[in-house]
């Protein structure tokens, strides 16, 4: 490995988890957006702003990835560049179907239907399809290497690149949706590494708009 790690290794076990957020996502279309009642503009705009701003998280996710622990990943273990690179050359696959979704999702809202609800149900689909192989390959032959090479502070620091990546207009349910997956401990560390306006804000405000908006969008 060409130089780094000196401070305690990341436990990478924690991108697993955040993981979950997209799963859970793609798992809810059925019902979330498939079962919304058609043409119901209340409904549409609760569940489109939920699917546009998890969507958003995705590519914040996949920017700092880009921009930190991949990177460093191809320079520290260079015997395992030929997996690291086709892992990360994935995010240009799920990137086409991540905009085709984002735009049906964007059309259901502006113009709630049954056909513009259908649209956006597949493009999800035909996205989560794609996204689902990228996460598998990703936490069976990335993540044990992250455990490797990258350090506490690199994980921190790729928390902190996601967050001024992030263009959803929810910022307190991209947190509130990491915090249900994360560990007490790793919660800590996303906080620590959050813009301090945002921090503020979740702490102050953005807890409960969360608890709010998710048990609407639940039911």
């Amino acid at each position: 490995m060409t130089t780094a790690p000196e401070l305690p290794l990341a436990d990478a076990t924690a991108m697993t988890r955040f993981h979950r957020i997209f799963r859970e996502a793609l798992d809810g279309v059925p019902s979330f957006v498939a079962g919304a009642p058609a043409g119901d503009a209340a409904r549409a705009e609760l569940v489109g702003s939920y699917y546009d701003n998890v969507l958003r998280l995705l590519h914040a996710h996949h920017e700092a990835e880009d921009l930190t622990i991949y990177p460093m990943m191809v320079e520290r273990l260079p015997e395992h560049v030929e997996v690291i690179e086709r892992v990360n050359a994935e995010h240009e696959t799920v990137l086409g179907s991540l905009g085709a979704a984002e735009e049906a999702v964007a059309a259901w809202r502006a113009a709630p239907s049954t056909e513009s609800r259908d649209s956006a149900a597949a493009a999800l689909a035909a996205m989560g399809s794609i996204l689902l192989e990228h996460l598998d390959h990703e936490e069976a032959d990335v993540v044990p290497l992250i455990g490797r090479c990258i350090n506490v502070a690199e994980w921190g620091q790729m928390s902190a690149v996601a967050f001024q990546h992030f263009t959803g207009d929810k910022v307190w349910l991209a947190v509130g949706l990491i915090q249900e997956q994360l560990l007490a401990s790793e919660n800590e560390t996303m906080e620590a590494n959050m813009p301090p306006p945002v921090h503020d804000f979740w702490t102050n405000t953005g807890r409960g708009m969360f608890q709010r908006y998710v048990a609407e969008l639940r039911g």
